[in-house]
């Protein structure tokens, strides 16, 4: 049975997109993602990006629509990855990685 998971295409006000390192304790450490993660059980899509969003990167979002659906195998597990767009309205990221990897988009 495949793992459902949810990321965010996270665009501001000028048109910027918003992208996180993964960090060095999780698989993959170092590569570039769009953030998101699992929704707990009977949770909507749209409210586990927000969830996971304001608890991992302190920002808020507005989902707009499933951008994109696909599956994929990740050390033999199966994942159901639903990719939103998705509006942010909070300032941006105050980290230092997550601002740099704000304005690497520009």
């Amino acid at each position: 049975m495949a793992i459902t998971v949810v990321a965010g295409i996270i665009q501001d006000s000028e048109g910027l997109l918003l992208c996180a390192k993964r960090g060095d304790w999780k698989d993959a450490a170092g590569k570039w993602e769009f953030p998101g993660g699992k929704p707990l059980e009977n949770e909507h899509l749209e409210d586990a990006l927000i969830r996971e969003l304001r608890e991992e990167l302190a920002i808020e979002v507005k989902p707009l629509r499933i951008f994109d659906r696909s599956t994929t195998i990740v050390d033999d597990i199966e994942l159901d990855l639903f990719c939103f767009s998705a509006f942010l309205v909070s300032p941006i990221p105050c980290s230092y990685t997550h601002l740099r990897a704000h304005e690497q988009g520009r």
